[in-house]
Parts: C-alpha cells; sequence; structure tokens
C-alpha cells in the first residue's frame, strides 16, 4: 500500500485512464444542519477541507468523472437504522451547494441510489445505473478508480470495494472523505475491510492538491 504524502517527486499523475467517482456530497451528510450529519472522528479533517479536495478533485483531468447520490423513497431500510434523511424532494437530498455545478453537470449520469425500500444503499452498487457505469468504464479503458465523499465507514468505503471486486486499481483520498462516529460508524473496521480487498488510501497532497 501506498505511504500517503510521499512529496512533490512522488504525485500521482493522473491520466486517461483514470476515473473520479465523488460519493453522496448531499446537504444531508455536509452541512452541520443536516439530518444525517457525518461528523467525523478524532484525528480526521474539517468538513470544510473534505469539500475542498472534493471540489479541486473534480478539477483534475480525469478520463471519467462520475458522481452518486443517495436518494431514498418513502420508508427506507435505512430510516430504521439512522434516521429519515436524503428522502427523494427534500432539501437534505441535494448536492452540497459547492459541488451543484459538478452534478449538475454530469446530469442523467449521476449513479443514483435509493429508490428500492428494503435494500441498504451504501454502494454505488446497488444503483440501477451500476451495470451500464461498468460498461462504461471499461469501454473508455479505466484502470484506476479514485474515490471521495461520504462517509468513509459506509458509502465511500462500501462503493471503493465494490469498484475492487470489478479488477479495478481503487483509491480512496482519505482527506476528501470523513466517517459517522461510533457506535454507527467505525472507521478502523472499515480501515481493515479495505486492505483486505487492495484499496489503497492517499491524501490530496498524493495527487498535487494543497
Amino acid at each position: 500500500m501506498r505511504k500517503p504524502g510521499c512529496g512533490a517527486l512522488d504525485i500521482i499523475r493522473i491520466d486517461p485512464t483514470d476515473a473520479l467517482v465523488v460519493i453522496d456530497m448531499q446537504r444531508d451528510f455536509g452541512e452541520d444542519t443536516g439530518a444525517l450529519y457525518v461528523k467525523g472522528v478524532h484525528g480526521e479533517v474539517l468538513m470544510e477541507e473534505v469539500i475542498h479536495h472534493c471540489v479541486e478533485l473534480t478539477k483534475k483531468p480525469f478520463g471519467l468523472k462520475e458522481g452518486s447520490r443517495d436518494v431514498h423513497c418513502r420508508n427506507h431500510v435505512e430510516e430504521k437504522i439512522f434516521g429519515i434523511h436524503v428522502r427523494k424532494g427534500t432539501r437534505g437530498a441535494e448536492p452540497l451547494p459547492e459541488l451543484k455545478d459538478f452534478y449538475e453537470a454530469l446530469g442523467c449520469k449521476v449513479l443514483v441510489k435509493g429508490g428500492e425500500w428494503a435494500v441498504i444503499s451504501h454502494a454505488v452498487s446497488t444503483s440501477p445505473h451500476w451495470a451500464a457505469h461498468l460498461a462504461l468504464l471499461r469501454r473508455v479503458g479505466i484502470k484506476r478508480i479514485f474515490l471521495c465523499g461520504l462517509a468513509y465507514t459506509h458509502c465511500v468505503g462500501d462503493s471503493a470495494i465494490a469498484y475492487a471486486q470489478q479488477g479495478f486499481e481503487v483509491y480512496i483520498v482519505r482527506d476528501a472523505t470523513r466517517s459517522v462516529a461510533p457506535p454507527y460508524g467505525d472507521p478502523e473496521l472499515m480501515k481493515k475491510k479495505l486492505a483486505l480487498f487492495g484499496v489503497a488510501e492517499i491524501v490530496a497532497a498524493d495527487l498535487g492538491i494543497d
């Protein structure tokens, strides 16, 4: 696994075979007034820095840029665990203002998940567009997937594993994500799970981002 913060001479160079996937940067998760604000744990960066790094990542010359949104139907199974959040038609389901232009530019390509009430929709693989998304990745020759967004312990981590299971080289930009705090989130457990699937963790500086 790559060691984060290796210096300017060891910056990861982005090329057309790389894809960026921005996971669930939505008001309910990223605003402190949101229904399921991702508070983080000790040692993680502030939400402002997570948002900044996500925005800067979208400016990098990735061969493909994608995003996911969690949009729950009424009585979604996750409401029994976390309470009502990102419900369809609510303000909380909207993208964060800083990422609004990014999501709008994607249009119908956004990987929307959460429409099936009985399916826990953490991973992008639960989106009905997952198969078409994979076909596009393979068609344009994507080899590496870089992920950022919310939250590390849930949607980002589970999505990273989904990509790894499909044979991609996967990286999580660790200071462009944040964890759900215990008891609902366990960043150490997620870190161990990611290692089992060969997912590497880097920091924004490894991609030349301050």
